[in-house]
């Protein structure tokens, strides 16, 4: 009978613990879940299902849009993360090319949700692992000047 109440007493005191400094005003702020490590696969662009459009401009007289096919990113324990990001660009609606987009660097903990910070050039990016398991990244893929900012679904399952 005082084993259950003294495993009681040590979870308590150590939600207590994690919570300690994390009250303001008479609100608790709850701690985010963390980000495990391994492959995650994007399964949405700006709350499109993929392909998802992400850009759309006008080049001289010529219509060009960007729809994002696929991306992964491969996290690490270690603190360190590898994105590859499929596009295909089409103008005036025919296919124009596909690119690869390659970043690596590390990540860490923030406040509130994840920074991404690559090693390869001049780009960071945030990140946050919602309750049902999703990482939702807010994140420049497209390198042209007013290019928008892509909000991506990741999960752990391919899409």
């Amino acid at each position: 009978m005082r084993l259950p109440s003294l495993r009681r007493a040590a979870l308590l005191a150590s939600l207590a613990a994690g919570l300690v400094g994390c009250e303001d005003a008479g609100t608790t702020v709850i701690l985010q879940p963390s980000l495990s490590p391994g492959r995650w696969y994007l399964h949405a662009a700006n709350g499109e299902d993929i392909p998802a459009l992400i850009g759309d401009r006008t080049i001289g007289l010529t219509q060009e849009e960007t729809f994002i096919d696929s991306a992964t990113i491969d996290v690490t324990a270690t603190g360190e993360y590898e994105q590859r990001i499929h596009l295909r660009i089409l103008h005036a609606g025919v296919e124009d090319r596909q690119e690869t987009f390659y970043d690596a660097g590390t990540w860490t903990r923030e406040a509130v949700g994840f920074a991404f910070v690559s090693g390869l050039r001049a780009r960071t990016f945030s990140g946050t692992v919602q309750p049902g398991g999703a990482l939702i990244s807010s994140e420049s893929v497209l390198t042209w000047s007013g290019a928008p900012t892509v909000a991506g679904t990741y999960r752990k399952t391919l899409p």
